[in-house]
């Protein structure tokens, strides 16, 4: 579109206007900041911009090798002496290089598939521990698997307001360094109380990689990016996931026993731990402080002062205001909802898990080693199919224009909700109709005496795998629209019920299913699963008003598209299509 003194186009490429206009971000982060004095005008920061094109400091009264260093870093200082980022700094994260953010998110996707791995080892080594450590079965499943995810539940509320106020480097750093010394305790015991301990704080710092991610991936990457990067971190989950019963299972066969499948966690971590010391900070606040206090030492000079919503608050201030937030966010309509969705999609996913191994090692009377293999099929599903959806989200993507008509004056942005579609429309109808091919291909009396082969079943597990990917991407990726940085707080509330259930439902499926009979269980799921596509399917069109009603949510949007207005000309930045419009106020 040519420019015109009715419009301005901006280069297409939305990290550039993820925040606000005066260095903020995006000034919702005043949101959970209820100690800090009202900010700056806006307006006037934005006039600067359109008046102030090259964005040098425009003050004098400070020193000369003080200006020189801000215009080096990239920083803009006002009259007041207050210094913020300017958009086009490189050392926003969102301005990194493609290979800084790569290898971050790299590291990331390798420790959600390590922890994934580990933590689903539990349910298959319970059956071998048992034995050593002298406990019943029931006791032994509580202790590996039950332990674990309540204490991912736990981490899922503690660390993502951590990460949001502290950064999230140093997390995923000690995550991996305390996820393999955890792997030790487990497997240097072997006692139950090692094991109970050490399972326990497993679980809770495999929340970093778990719930923090979908947060630091924010901060990297604008809404193109995430549409593949939340992805593949989905995809690693869902291999660890998959390969977890495979590893576990074999492993604990060897002459070394199941303490290996432990100390392999440790040597699995040492080296992610190493891979994460070299990553940088991504917490665009702290970023700021630290190329403040670089400038304070390397002139002298400590005239420079940062905007409060730059602050960062004192460990008091924090508990007070921000550590509860996910919490309080768990009564956002729209979280709620989400949450029941994640409830029914998580925990039938749960139980078809457990029901898998039961439905091989009775009904085509496999070995637990060879029906453990079975769960391969959702690891190559889930390569082989979720980058088909991702496509389409990124044609469409590039395909918005927005356009101003004399009907509708103003532009909007697509409406977050068209995430969903491949989650209600896709996944879940594929989920229903694989769950009830799966629960035919099981030896059951309509067959009468002839059996399916084995074969049949594999390839509704391949549909499943790629069902498992939309679901732990689709709502994250909708969320990071919503919330932008608060997203770690806001998914928080939807993993925990996910790790809740994964730690519930173990104790008593395999009872009920082997009394129930697994091609009747499995038919259970299917019925269930059916209701759940209707809810599914009815998210797609109720998620936009319960937005509207969800406090925080509505407030993030009207401060992140609101209109500021000077003189007679109203400024209006769209985060997801990286258009900055003026017009004239008639």
């Amino acid at each position: 579109m040519p420019s015109s003194p009715d419009h301005l186009d901006v280069p297409d490429d939305d990290q550039k206007f993820p925040r606000s206009l005066d260095g903020g971000r995006d000034s919702e982060s005043q949101l959970v900041n209820c100690f800090a004095t009202p900010p700056r005008s806006r307006a006037s920061s934005v006039t600067s911009f359109l008046s102030n094109v090259d964005l040098k400091p425009r003050q004098n009264h400070l020193p000369q090798p003080v200006l020189d260093l801000l215009n080096a870093k990239q920083l803009d200082v006002d009259e007041h002496s207050i210094v913020s980022w300017r958009q086009d700094s490189i050392s926003l994260p969102r301005n990194w290089t493609s290979k800084q953010k790569l290898y971050y998110t790299a590291g990331i996707c390798l420790a959600k598939f390590a922890s994934s791995l580990i933590g689903n080892t539990g349910s298959t080594v319970a059956n071998y521990a048992k034995e050593d450590l002298e406990i019943s079965q029931t006791l032994s499943i509580f202790s590996f698997v039950t332990m674990y995810w309540i204490g991912q539940a736990l981490g899922s509320f503690i660390f993502p307001p951590v990460s949001e106020v502290f950064g999230d480097k140093r997390l995923f750093s000690w995550a991996a360094a305390c996820f393999g010394t955890t792997c030790l305790i487990v497997a240097t015991g072997p006692n139950l109380w090692s094991v109970l301990l050490g399972r326990f704080l497993s679980g809770m710092v495999a929340a970093v990689p778990s719930v923090v991610a979908v947060g630091t991936f924010e901060h990297l990457w604008n809404a193109k990016g995430r549409i593949w990067v939340v992805s593949v971190w989905a995809v690693s989950g869902v291999l660890g996931f998959a390969l977890g019963p495979v590893m576990g299972s074999h492993v604990s066969e060897m002459g070394a026993g199941w303490e290996w499948v432990y100390y392999g966690g440790l040597i699995a971590n040492v080296v992610i731990g190493i891979f994460c010391f070299l990553m940088t900070e991504t917490q665009p606040n702290l970023l700021l402080h630290q190329e403040v206090r670089q400038i304070e030492k390397a002139t002298g000079f400590g005239g420079l002062r940062l905007d409060e919503s730059h602050r960062i608050p004192s460990y008091a201030e924090f508990a007070q205001h921000q550590l509860l937030l996910p919490l309080t966010l768990f009564t956002e309509p729209l979280i709620l909802l989400f949450a029941l969705l994640a409830a029914f999609s998580f925990g039938l996913t749960t139980l078809f898990a457990e029901t898998i191994p039961i439905v091989y090692t009775s009904q085509f009377s496999l070995s637990p080693q060879t029906s453990s293999l079975t769960f391969l099929a959702l690891a190559l599903g889930a390569i082989i199919f979720s980058w088909l959806p991702r496509l389409y989200d990124i044609q469409r993507h590039h395909a918005f224009h927005p356009i101003r008509s004399s009907t509708s004056p103003n532009l909007t942005a697509p409406e977050p909700e068209k995430k969903l579609w491949s989650y209600s429309f896709i996944a879940s109808p594929i989920f229903v109709l694989a769950l009830w091919w799966f629960s035919f291909t099981v030896p059951n009396p309509v067959f009468g005496s002839s059996n399916p082969s084995a074969w049949l079943s594999i390839v509704p597990l391949l549909l499943i795998g790629y069902c498992l990917v939309e679901f732990n991407s689709i709502l994250p990726l909708y969320l990071t629209e919503v919330y932008t940085h608060h997203t770690a707080s806001a998914y928080a509330p939807l993993h925990a019920i996910r790790a809740l259930l994964a730690g519930i439902f173990p104790l008593f499926t395999a009872k009920e299913f082997e009394a129930l009979g697994p091609h009747r269980a499995v038919w259970v799921l299917a019925g269930i699963a059916t209701g759940f596509c209707g809810l599914a399917v009815a998210t797609r069109f109720l998620a936009k008003r319960v937005r509207e009603k969800s406090k925080f949510a509505k407030k993030m949007a009207e401060e992140r598209e609101k209109a500021m207005w000077k003189g007679n000309l109203e400024v209006v930045v769209e985060t997801e299509v990286d258009v900055v419009r003026t017009r004239s106020v008639v």
